[in-house]
């Protein structure tokens, strides 16, 4: 059986905001308007993916209620 009901979600792949820049709303700007766009679209799920070793990212998608919903292992050869 499938594990996900949802058969469309969105996916923000980058937000980028200089680090000169940071700490004045430019983020939370870019990811409202692209949230907007989102539910526009009909879409009911967002995923991200952020790095664990990020705190500041993963920070800024926790402030703005993202949560933990899948691990991704990596191994380099």
């Amino acid at each position: 059986p499938p594990i996900m009901e949802e058969t469309i979600r969105a996916e923000i792949t980058d937000i980028g905001v200089r680090e000169d820049a940071r700490r004045r709303g430019i983020g939370t700007a870019l990811l409202d308007a692209a949230l907007a766009w989102v539910r526009a679209s009909g879409v009911t799920r967002v995923e991200v993916q952020v790095a664990h070793a990020n705190a500041a990212a993963q920070a800024f998608w926790r402030r703005h209620g993202f949560g933990d919903f899948m691990d991704v292992l990596d191994k380099r050869l």
